[in-house]
């Protein structure tokens, strides 16, 4: 499925699906643009379900934090967030992660929530791992450890195609080709959770 994507007046980003679908995305490394971002969305209902995506970069030494970005998503609604280069966590997050209306879910949840707790301190509860989930719903063992790509076709029957060198993902500015592949696979583990919790 390919992908385009165009920056808005606003410094925001559309990504279009080319069935037509469209996730409006917001990437920063602002706490005060993440506050926004989710003033921006509201109250949610019960039982929401939030695609999670991390990137990792290269450490230089052991000691370094390796979560370049972490990207969130809600219904069409993304924010890839440059938590490397970010000054502070908001605490928007902190009590966002810990809320119990939400189901949070995303590729290997337990090493993700991990990297979470061990570099950021956020701790995210009701955390559904999209392997497992897809293995158990679907009685296909083989699915349990499948990459993001394989559950979009075995679950969706879709291919979301961006597939080109991206860089680092700690670079600051991001390229368009970043930000696409960011949203596209937090916006497709929103979707596969969607379709295998429902």
């Amino acid at each position: 499925m390919p992908t385009t994507i165009r920056r808005r007046r606003d410094g925001s980003y559309t990504l279009t699906l080319n069935d037509g679908q469209t996730i409006h995305t917001v990437v920063t490394s602002s706490a005060d643009d993440v506050e926004d971002w989710f003033y921006n969305i509201g109250t949610l209902p019960r039982r929401t379900i939030v695609g999670v995506d991390v990137k990792c970069r290269l450490p230089l030494d052991p000691d370094d934090r390796v979560i370049a970005l972490l990207s969130l998503c809600i219904g069409r609604r993304c924010l890839v967030f440059q938590i490397f280069h970010a000054e502070s966590i908001p605490y928007v997050l902190r009590t966002f992660f810990r809320y119990s209306g939400c189901r949070f879910v995303c590729m290997s949840a337990r090493g993700v929530a991990n990297d979470l707790w061990d570099e950021c301190r956020l701790r995210v509860r009701n955390r559904v791992d999209l392997g497992e989930l897809a293995a158990e719903r679907m009685a296909r063992p083989d699915l349990r450890w499948a990459p993001l790509r394989v559950l979009e076709q075995e679950v969706l029957g879709v291919e979301v195609n961006i597939r080109c060198a991206i860089g680092a993902w700690d670079q600051n500015p991001l390229s368009k080709v970043q930000i696409a592949r960011a949203c596209a696979a937090v916006f497709m583990a929103s979707e596969i959770g969607r379709w295998l919790l429902q």
